[in-house]
């Protein structure tokens, strides 16, 4: 952290098959989102698929790009870091999971697979 303590941040990463046709619409869309949320974007044309990059608002960083690995869309974010010990937030997170506790970004995990993407992380 900036004061030279230890801390944790929360970082969040996903792939998605289900593009549109207009990837540039899509990429106006996340501009707008981010943007009212206080985010500062860039958008940067790598040979035809466009990328969004965001700082600022409620992440360190952030980006979305409509031509990543296999012809997918991918979003990705990090968040400041926060007073805590990753190790022991994540097992504090895992262990409120096996009480079927949700948490950002389980949606897109199938409801019978969160515990076991959860279960040694």
């Amino acid at each position: 952290m900036d004061n030279g303590e230890e801390g944790a941040a929360y970082t969040f990463k996903l792939w998605s098959t289900e593009r549109s046709d207009d990837p540039d619409s899509d990429v106006q869309l996340v501009v707008d989102y981010w943007e009212s949320l206080g985010t500062t974007t860039r958008v940067v044309d790598h040979g035809g698929s466009p990328v969004v990059y965001g700082t600022g608002g409620p992440v360190l960083g952030a980006s979305f790009s409509t031509d990543a690995a296999g012809e997918t869309y991918r979003i990705g974010a990090i968040a400041e870091c926060a007073p805590g010990d990753a190790i022991e937030l994540k097992r504090e997170t895992n262990e409120r999971r096996k009480d079927a506790e949700r948490f950002p970004g389980d949606e897109y995990v199938p409801e019978e697979n969160v515990n076991d993407v959860y279960r040694n992380q």
